[in-house]
């Protein structure tokens, strides 16, 4: 037997000799060298909580109300934390659709696409004029040069003429700045740095900060688009404790901690995460009418989970949803707004 007492390598806790784990850090008790396979379990256990509980969650949240109802009855260990159910399925939900608009090409800010056309297309022609100019002087020949002529008339028809400037004003309208338009070659020569230094010397910071992202919009479309994306994971992880206080007004009889209606909007928000993100991935192939569908099943969750949790009648729960709806929609407003133009000015 040996005379060594058994300790914890992690926080030097004296062990009981059939210890597997340590009972103060719950280390599991090693002589220090590790296996490939101990290394890899570890990680992954980490980093998606391959113990279980993401599946019990995952089983849990369909349930309406029921993932709540546990954690309330003190199951914290049997399932994820709410926060951390929360911002890994708003992230999988933003990335699948960032994702799925780039690939539909909807993305639905303004004329942003058809000013890059605009750039390409008085492209293709610059380079139309110079092939043009350059065969002309070879062949010398009239007939050589009417062909040319002609096909140079019908790029111009399919193409249409580029417009001479870029007018901020109407793809960036904020009221107090009438942003300039910007000549086309200057756009297409000069960085946004340096357009602003050009054409805002008399609109002072904001108006110079303005001019500077309005063309990285254009300049850098999808990559600014893919940003906001983020910023808006964000916007709904801060609207969430908002939320939670005028749940505590509008359920002030129901006596639960302010903390109980925030673990509520979570999870609630959790699954409607999981939901789209279904929905989105099922969209190719039914249709959009599923949207519609997806949009009725997070009501129907959402009037049960409310009744299990707060245990009020069929009626005032239906009441509640309809102030709880109308206040939802101004927080998120004022949440996407804010985060859009922080995002904006911030690319």
């Amino acid at each position: 037997m040996s005379s060594t007492p058994k300790k914890c390598y992690n926080c030097d806790t004296l062990l009981p000799e059939v210890a597997i784990y340590c009972h103060h850090c719950g280390q599991k008790h090693t002589t220090g060298r590790i296996k490939l396979r101990n290394l890899v379990g570890d990680f992954l256990g980490e980093q998606f909580n391959l113990d279980g509980r993401i599946i019990k969650t995952l089983q849990a949240i369909f349930f309406p109300g029921k993932l709540t109802e546990e954690f309330f009855l003190g199951k914290h260990k049997t399932y994820s934390s709410p926060l951390r159910l929360f911002l890994v399925m708003a992230v999988l939900f933003a990335s699948i659709l960032a994702l799925q608009l780039f690939q539909d090409n909807d993305l639905g800010i303004g004329n942003l696409n058809e000013m890059i056309h605009e750039n390409e297309r008085s492209s293709v022609l610059g380079i139309l004029d110079s092939i043009s100019l350059e065969q002309k002087e070879i062949f010398g020949d009239l007939k050589v040069n009417r062909a040319l002529d002609s096909v140079s008339v019908h790029m111009l028809e399919v193409l249409g003429h580029p417009e001479d400037s870029i007018k901020l004003s109407e793809e960036i309208q904020i009221t107090g700045f009438k942003l300039p338009n910007i000549s086309r070659d200057d756009f297409e020569q000069m960085s946004p740095k340096e357009l602003s230094d050009a054409y805002g010397k008399e609109m002072g910071f904001w108006g110079k900060l303005l001019i500077t992202q309005g063309v990285k919009s254009i300049k850098q479309g999808n990559s600014m688009v893919q940003y906001l994306f983020g910023k808006t994971t964000l916007a709904l992880f801060f609207m969430m404790p908002f939320l939670a206080i005028f749940l505590k007004i509008i359920y002030i009889r129901s006596k639960k901690f302010y903390v109980e209606h925030l673990i509520f909007s979570f999870h609630y928000h959790a699954f409607l995460f999981i939901l789209f993100t279904i929905i989105i991935l099922l969209k190719p192939y039914l249709g959009g009418g599923i949207i519609g569908f997806g949009f009725f099943l997070a009501f129907v969750y959402l009037f049960i989970a409310l009744k299990r949790i707060y245990q009020q009648g069929w009626l005032k729960t239906l009441l509640k949803i309809f102030i709880i709806s109308l206040i939802y929609l101004v927080l998120l407003t004022i949440f996407m707004s804010f985060a859009v133009a922080i995002g904006f000015l911030l690319f």
